[in-house]
């Protein structure tokens, strides 16, 4: 859902139990003017990151389906695949190829489980019954691999949803899970108090 970013100021600027005037609150040299408004703003776009990363995936309904050709390590439709994910990718919700019977563990290139994935051994890497989906850096930008597939030609993605990075948009909007706003809100409040002197 789509929200005015002057609205979620407002909502903040309530909960902070400030009055709307956007007086200055900070006398110092380099941000003598900086006001409540500006503070606020400021925490927005990170909250918000944050919160997407840690939420329970039922709750994020702005996941935006993960689209993009396969490219192969070796043959069509057999072993590991890749896809290159999109510049705005913040957080993988869920990838299922169509030869898998259920969804991808997902998991980093930090994880022990991602060493195991070289293994030529059919049980001890990922397969379509438990299958493993890593998120790598690559020097080209951020890739998904695909561990593994075995039906060869014809084989691709089922389903794929991710989590886009936050940003506000021209007209001043920024598209938020309904279901987390109110969590948002009150961590911009708690890291505005960290910013400012709370004056009533």
């Amino acid at each position: 859902m789509k929200y005015p970013i002057d609205d979620i100021m407002k909502d903040v600027r309530a909960r902070l139990g400030y009055n709307p005037d956007n007086q200055p609150l900070i006398e110092a040299d380099d941000i003598e003017t900086l006001r409540l408004d500006d503070i606020i703003r400021q925490q927005i776009l990170p909250v918000v990151q944050s919160v997407l990363l840690t939420a329970p995936p039922h709750l994020i309904d702005t996941a935006k389906p993960l689209r993009g050709a396969l490219a192969w390590r070796e043959q069509e439709g057999k072993g590991m695949a890749y896809l290159l994910l999109p510049a705005d990718f913040l957080r993988l919700l869920s990838v299922r190829m169509t030869d898998w019977l259920r969804p991808a563990h997902i998991i980093t290139e930090t994880d022990p489980l991602y060493s195991l994935q070289a293994s030529p051994f059919q049980g001890v890497r990922g397969n379509p019954d438990r299958p493993v989906a890593v998120v790598v850096r690559y020097p080209e930008g951020l890739v998904l691999e695909l561990y593994t597939s075995t039906a060869g030609v014809g084989t691709t993605l089922q389903r794929a949803l991710y989590v886009p990075r936050p940003h506000f948009t021209p007209d001043h909007l920024i598209d938020l899970p309904a279901a987390l706003y109110d969590e948002i809100v009150n961590e911009i409040v708690e890291n505005s108090k960290l910013k400012i002197p709370i004056h009533n």
